[in-house]
């Protein structure tokens, strides 16, 4: 251990040991304590997923998976394991310099976990905040391979220049296309895809347009909200920058911009469904689905799939990942690719019961955006804020959509079948990494040196 990062014995002295209260199979203090356990990438993952995703840590567990037992949901923390995992996180930071560890000691600082108030000491917080500054790209061998989102996005918003239907005549050109999309309200990933079907003169088999049930409170405090931020901007006293809309302004090239009303462009109206739900899993939607038979459903959000919505469902759930797999799953793919590779990445996947552990068919790599350094500077301290919500509202989108596109291309080849949803050995996890989201000051580097590198 480091002694700088320890804290005074009469710090935890009022804290009695777990070990002495009941006797269980593992304590966690002891697990981290074992030399052999430090580097162990297995044990690390385990601890960001339960305090980034769970929130909650125990002092004992049943084995060395750490998985917790239902009866221990009330069970809160001492700080003397708390202390342990602490400092166990810097020490990975130090020796590996992982920056997983740094995402996961930056929510833990910040008191991310339930019930139990922040560990670290202020000191601590900023030896980690002077690493997060000194992030920067990784230096690139050979950047020859990378689409530009820009260019080939208007491509598809103009109708292509290969031997595809122009969209003009794509009217008379519409086939079926023996799939589902599920287009939840407003989504711009939705939008994207459907843009690149149209472009194709694809009709999916049904589409299903999911609409989000909004209580009737949260309404109100939306309305109450937006009114509060037009009375401040109609008086000069608000910040003119905040907006919950996407700035494509912030590009130095624009992507082409996303249709709002994609679905009108398909014939066939009696495939078009609308179902009141903010669920995938929600039990009419399912149906909606299952009675279609379809080959594939092309996954556009909605939360995570079930088991039992994919045995109900039936066909194969066809996803684009923002991330290169195995290598990076799960959540912020785009930001976590940028500081990990230098570029982002879609793979095209059939989901299985996993977090992004399906078959790959396909990944693209794509240039990074072209960043007007001038525009975002004028953004003030919302500035973050507007780019992350910018990037996944409209750059996102497309490079999922031409990762589709590219999968079509691929199928359209001859002797190119469709390929079929496979699922490895039961309880088999795939080489690579599961990634949450990012802590706000850890995106807000990556949000700066994509726009240092565009300058």
């Amino acid at each position: 251990m480091i002694a700088r990062w320890q804290q005074p014995d009469s710090a935890i002295s009022s804290n009695a040991s777990p070990k002495n209260t009941e006797k269980m199979t593992v304590f966690l203090e002891d697990l981290l304590a074992q030399d052999y356990r430090h580097s162990d990438r297995d044990l690390l993952d385990r601890i960001c997923f339960l305090i980034d995703v769970q929130r909650r840590l125990q002092d004992r567990y049943t084995d060395q998976r750490l998985i917790a037992r239902a009866a221990d949901g009330d069970v809160v923390v001492s700080a003397r394991t708390l202390r342990a995992v602490t400092t166990w996180l810097l020490d990975r930071i130090e020796a590996d310099r992982d920056i997983k560890a740094v995402n996961t000691f930056l929510k833990l600082a910040d008191g991310h976990l339930r019930d139990a108030p922040s560990p670290a000491s202020a000191t601590e917080v900023e030896w980690v905040k002077s690493l997060v500054a000194s992030i920067g790209l990784p230096q690139l061998a050979d950047s020859g391979g990378l689409l530009n989102v820009v260019d080939a996005s208007r491509r598809v918003r103009d109708g292509g220049t290969d031997q595809r239907t122009p969209s003009v005549n794509q009217a008379v050109a519409m086939r079926n296309w023996n799939s589902v999309v599920v287009a939840w309200n407003k989504s711009p990933v939705a939008a994207a895809y459907l843009s690149v079907l149209q472009n194709r003169g694809l009709e999916p088999a049904r589409l299903i347009r999911a609409v989000p049930v909004i209580p009737l409170k949260r309404r109100v405090r939306r309305r109450i909200g937006s009114s509060a931020r037009s009375l401040l901007r109609l008086f000069g006293s608000g910040d003119r920058t905040v907006s919950s809309r996407v700035r494509p302004e912030i590009f130095r090239r624009m992507p082409a911009e996303l249709p709002e009303s994609s679905a009108q462009a398909f014939r066939n109206r009696s495939a078009r469904v609308e179902v009141k739900t903010g669920n995938i899993n929600d039990e009419r939607l399912v149906a909606e689905i299952a009675d279609c038979r379809p080959e594939r459903i092309l996954f556009t959000g909605g939360g995570i799939v079930r088991p039992q919505t994919f045995e109900r469902a039936g066909g194969n759930w066809l996803h684009m990942h923002p991330g290169r797999l195995p290598g990076v799953r799960g959540a912020d793919g785009f930001f976590w690719s940028v500081l990990l590779h230098g570029y982002p990445s879609v793979s095209a996947i059939y989901q299985d019961p996993g977090i992004d552990t399906g078959e790959v068919l396909i990944e693209k790599h794509f240039e990074r955006p072209e960043m007007d350094v001038d525009r975002i500077a004028k953004l003030g301290s919302h500035r973050h804020a507007i780019v992350y919500r910018t990037i996944l509202g409209l750059f996102d989108p497309w490079m999922r959509a031409l990762t589709l596109d590219a999968l079509l291309d691929e199928e359209q080849m001859p002797g190119k079948p469709i390929r079929q949803s496979s699922t490895g050995a039961e309880g088999v996890e795939p080489r690579g990494r599961a990634y949450h989201f990012m802590h706000p000051l850890l995106r807000a580097r990556a949000i700066d040196v994509l726009v240092e590198h565009s300058s």
